[in-house]
Order: C-alpha cells, then sequence, then structure tokens
C-alpha cells in the first residue's frame, strides 16, 4: 500500500467526501502498519501533497490522474 492507495481507501470509506481531517483519520486507521505512520512525521503533509499532485483544482497538479477535487462547500456543490 503506498500514500494514494490509503488516501483512496479513506475517500471510499467516507464515500467520495471529506475534510482533510476527516480523511487523516481514515487513512491512519487504513495505513496505521501497513504505511508505519507512527514512524513518519509529516504523514499528514504528505497524505495532503498526495491529493494535490492528483487534482487538477490544484497548483501543484501533476500529469497523470485526476482523481480528487474541491466541492464548493459554499454552494453546496
Amino acid at each position: 500500500m503506498n500514500w494514494l492507495d490509503a488516501t483512496i481507501e479513506a475517500m471510499e470509506v467516507l464515500g467520495g467526501k471529506g475534510s482533510l481531517k476527516d480523511i487523516y483519520k481514515k487513512v491512519q486507521e487504513i495505513g496505521h502498519k501497513r504505511l508505519s505512520i507512527e514512524k513518519c512525521d509529516t504523514w499528514r503533509c504528505t497524505i495532503r501533497q498526495t491529493i494535490y499532485d492528483h487534482s487538477s483544482d490544484s497548483e501543484s497538479f501533476r500529469t497523470g490522474k485526476d482523481i480528487f477535487f474541491i466541492l464548493d462547500m459554499v454552494n453546496g456543490a
């Protein structure tokens, strides 16, 4: 399992949407032992960067899979 797989799985468990706090909690539950989260001080930053790298809504988007997007919480989208 890698960070992207854990983040995708967390989003699936959350029904396809969630705040960063929700995503962190689920990734921690899912990947605790498989990703050695307790040995990584920056795991939350890694999850955030993984989301940004795979979202065309982000300035950090890299070519490749456009998996994540930002919900418009103000307009209820």
